[in-house]
């Protein structure tokens, strides 16, 4: 513990406190900042980036690294950030690269919803590569979610499971009872416009 040499110096607001010592904590305050927060504290000699979890690390070295980007020079001072959403998610369909990952992260997205037809019926080559993506994006303290949309799925539904697709015919006997038709077995056969009922008599169509 004692005072901090020239650099970044960045942890978790515990982790520095153990550290830096009192003395060294001084510039970062008396609390911590709250879940993915961060406070960056520019001095003469260093920068430290305490954050309130690693996921605050991660956003106060990004800004950071943008600021050293743009202006090539960091100006003294204490930066302070903190999400008042505690979810912020972004929902895309099918695979992502590496840099669309970063983008995401920089923009402070901490949950994804990933769409694919495949999740309905994984095999190896393409779990491999969702265990991929959901490694990579777990890297960035961003969640993984997987998500099969019940109304798109269809196809891929039909293409691994065909035995979905197979129709069902019913024969059901009716009765005339005043001026509508009734069901004798049942009373839940629906009529659709499209396909309405047909009636026999006697071994004709009417």
């Amino acid at each position: 513990a004692g005072a901090p040499g020239p650099g970044v110096i960045a942890g978790t607001w515990p982790e520095l406190k153990q550290f830096l010592g009192a003395d060294g904590m001084r510039s970062l305050g008396k609390t911590s900042p709250p879940s993915e927060g961060y406070r960056i504290v520019v001095g003469k000699d260093n920068i430290l980036v305490a954050g309130g979890d690693a996921a605050g690390i991660l956003y106060g070295l990004s800004t950071l690294n943008q600021l050293v980007s743009e202006n090539q020079q960091v100006p003294w001072g204490t930066i302070e950030d903190y999400p008042d959403v505690a979810m912020r998610a972004v929902r895309v369909k099918g695979l992502v690269n590496e840099e669309q990952l970063d983008i995401l992260a920089r923009l402070r997205c901490n949950t994804v919803f990933f769409e694919s037809h495949e999740f309905i019926a994984l095999d190896e080559e393409a779990l491999s590569k969702w265990q991929r993506v959901f490694r990579a994006t777990k890297r960035r303290r961003m969640n993984p979610v997987p998500v099969i949309d019940p109304f798109g799925a269809g196809n891929g539904l039909v293409t691994h499971f065909p035995a979905a697709a197979q129709a069902r015919e019913k024969i059901e006997t009716f009765r005339l009872a005043d001026d509508s038709w009734q069901p004798l077995a049942e009373n839940r056969v629906i009529e659709p416009p499209r396909w309405p009922v047909r009636v026999f008599y006697n071994g004709q169509h009417c």
